[in-house]
């Protein structure tokens, strides 16, 4: 059985705290007052992951380690790394990057590169937070994750599956244009 979590990130500063978002019924999803309804934009970043971590590498230790063992982030992923240096694997590769705007209760889906399907809903969006529902399908329509995610409009949410012990595949969301 594949592995599916979800990280919250509480600050930039390392501060970060697991969130297993159960379904939640509509009538008790919490909508604020100041709910923005025509839509956000949104950037959505399938990531690779591989390798893990053997242990923890001061910065020198990076630079004196081997090719095979130094922790690897694409240069897209800049904005994330002190998310990602959290996350057991050395390397993180950009595979797909899309923008799209989201209206309220809309679906949306987009085609991720493997022949996976996201597909995302915003529920709402105010000046601090924002709520959407995310049903990520892989490439035979099977369920990856389904669950509602609450995340700061000012910091990227990451989520991610495991297709093997070694390797993995994470969603960055974001919301673009503030």
């Amino acid at each position: 059985m594949k592995a599916v979590w979800c990280i919250l990130a509480v600050n930039l500063t390392w501060g970060l705290c697991c969130f297993a978002a159960p379904r939640v019924l509509a009538q008790e999803l919490v909508k604020p007052d100041n709910v923005c309804h025509t839509g956000v934009a949104v950037r959505v970043r399938a990531i690779r992951t591989h390798g893990l971590k053997e242990k923890k590498l001061t910065p020198a230790e990076q630079l004196k380690a081997p090719r095979s063992r130094r922790l690897y982030i694409d240069e897209a992923l800049a904005d994330l790394e002190p998310k990602l240096q959290a996350l057991p694997y050395r390397s993180y590769k950009v595979m797909t990057i899309r923008e799209i705007v989201l209206p309220v209760d809309k679906q949306q889906s987009l085609k991720l590169i493997g022949g996976q399907t996201l597909n995302l809903r915003l529920l709402y969006a105010d000046k601090a937070r924002v709520g959407m529902w995310l049903n990520w399908l892989d490439k035979k329509g099977g369920v990856l994750l389904d669950t509602r995610l609450h995340f700061n409009r000012d910091e990227p949410m990451l989520t991610g599956t495991e297709s093997s012990k070694k390797c993995g595949t994470l969603l960055a969301l974001e919301v673009v244009g503030k």
